[in-house]
């Protein structure tokens, strides 16, 4: 994925848009990149027990997909699993109570990852219900997408999720990430900054057992916004801040982890078919790139 790639996906789209909206306002271009705490690692190695992937999509939700690597079955103990937030409020991704939900979405997409491990097919629901999992494939291009309807669904968590051998689960919620995606825009501009003085950090907790309950094991992972850079748009000239932003970051596109975001006016729009309402997200103003993975 280049820099004209990107232009080509999203100027066009947004261009269709405003002929049908109204007045079309760009008042910028946000690019925003994550990483963890240590270098992404080209490999896992075979001796790896579990690895978790983490998505993130334009609104700054991240979804968490397990990965059980062993021949036995993987206990995930979502009671003992949490977010802390970057203001550190840690959420528990295990919920006693029910939930009626009716509307949520998710969509992120990956593309450079070379581990063979499997990616997700689709999210549907704003934390749950979750979708179906594509089996084992070479990451080099998997995409998520939600699309939802007014119908009521109840969602309930499990304490304790079983992982078959070499299988693989998501976790039952996404939680929205203060400062992720087109929140960002309201954060400092930054670049290349390190895990000791980054403007957001945030880290997830996944415990786990392969030895049927009797003992439980953490994975810790810590994020950070490195990248965050808000351009404005000067004389309606899109593309030009594209390029402004990437005269400021030349590797904004090999990042792991990265998004870019058109804040816009164009609004949504929710079609009756059939009785059932259907919300039509069809604006094409963010290009988000990569997934961020983690191994024990």
């Amino acid at each position: 994925m280049n820099l004209r790639v990107c232009l080509g996906l999203l100027l066009p789209a947004l261009a269709l848009c405003s002929c049908t909206s109204g007045k079309l306002t760009v008042p910028k271009v946000c690019y925003q990149s994550l990483r963890t705490d240590f270098a992404q690692p080209t490999s896992i190695p075979p001796e790896a027990k579990i690895a978790v992937e983490y998505f993130f999509n334009k609104d700054g939700k991240m979804q968490p997909v397990v990965y059980n690597l062993t021949s036995e079955i993987l206990i995930l103990d979502q009671t003992k699993s949490f977010v802390i937030m970057p203001g550190g409020k840690s959420v528990s991704y295990y919920d006693p109570n029910t939930y009626t939900t009716t509307t949520g979405d998710f969509h992120s997409e990956t593309s450079s990852a070379s581990f063979n491990l499997g990616a997700i097919a689709g999210i549907l629901g704003l934390g749950g219900p979750l979708g179906s999992l594509m089996g084992a494939t070479t990451l080099g291009s998997a995409t998520t997408d939600g699309v939802y309807r007014q119908n009521s669904v109840a969602i309930t968590d499990q304490p304790l999720v079983h992982i078959g051998p070499k299988g693989s689960v998501a976790m039952s919620k996404a939680y929205e990430i203060a400062g992720v995606g087109f929140l960002g825009a309201y954060l400092p501009n930054v670049i290349d900054s390190n895990p000791k003085n980054a403007e957001l950090q945030f880290s997830v907790c996944v415990t786990y057992s392969l030895d049927d309950g009797n003992t439980f094991e953490k994975l810790v992972t810590k994020f950070y916004v490195s990248s965050n850079i808000n351009q404005p748009v000067v004389n309606k000239k899109v593309s030009k801040a594209f390029y402004e932003i990437y005269a400021k970051k030349p590797d904004a596109l090999a990042e792991n982890m990265y998004m870019f975001l058109l804040p816009n006016d164009i609004k949504e729009e929710t079609l009756d078919v059939m009785g059932e309402f259907i919300t039509h997200d069809n604006i094409y103003d963010n290009c988000v790139r990569g997934s961020l993975i983690d191994y024990q």
